[in-house]
């Protein structure tokens, strides 16, 4: 049943969230030529933030902290808010749907976004929301690139589609860890395991040959 306080809480949270966003923007507007040194550098606080306030979680078996994933099956809702609508807009430009497809995509994308932020509001304080929302969009909105990446590469030859799939398998390396640290149970992980059985990662491969090209 929904509680109108949790939800309440989780707009403002939201709202937070988007303030926080709005007042990073403007930074890089004042400094336009170091806008990507702003952006990381924020991004890599929050990640500290979070980083700290689930370790405190653990500890403190739930009394403090916060928590960024409850666990795996979070982690696909967050990235299904990106993936569904890209299935979606696909499926639909092979009918000659683009329209409905799109309709189609920000309802589910709005729906799951709001069913997201009013679950992580059940077990996280108001002033905790903002960085557990920016935290846990972010790295799934970045690790969903990142695997498409590596799967359908862009880039106009075979030289930069491997480029691109290498920097791609880079972040992969790096941001993995990163949201398996962050995800509080282990509920939903054989999903992992049963999609990934039998494939080998070469992504270091991809990165060298692509620092040698």
């Amino acid at each position: 049943m929904l509680a109108f306080k949790t939800f309440l809480a989780s707009i403002v949270g939201v709202v937070l969230a988007a303030g926080i966003v709005y007042g990073l923007a403007e930074l890089t507007v004042l400094y336009p030529d170091y806008w990507f040194t702003v952006v990381f550098l924020s991004w890599l606080v929050l990640v500290l933030i979070a980083y700290r306030g689930s370790r405190q979680f653990k500890l403190s078996d739930g009394d403090e902290g916060m928590v960024i994933y409850q666990d795996y099956y979070d982690l696909f809702k967050c990235l299904s808010v990106v993936g569904v609508p890209v299935i979606l807009y696909i499926i639909g430009a092979q009918f000659g749907q683009v329209e409905a497809a799109q309709v189609a995509s920000a309802i589910f994308a709005s729906g799951m976004f709001l069913h997201i932020c009013y679950e992580s509001a059940k077990i996280n304080r108001l002033l905790e929301l903002p960085v557990v929302y920016l935290v846990k969009f972010s790295t799934s909105f970045l690790w969903f690139i990142a695997i498409f990446q590596t799967l359908n590469p862009s880039g106009n030859n075979a030289a930069a589609r491997r480029k691109s799939r290498a920097i791609a398998a880079l972040v992969l390396f790096f941001l993995t860890p990163i949201i398996n640290m962050f995800v509080l149970d282990d509920n939903g992980k054989e999903l992992i395991k049963n999609k990934f059985r039998g494939r080998r990662f070469q992504g270091a491969r991809q990165i060298r040959n692509a620092m040698n090209s």
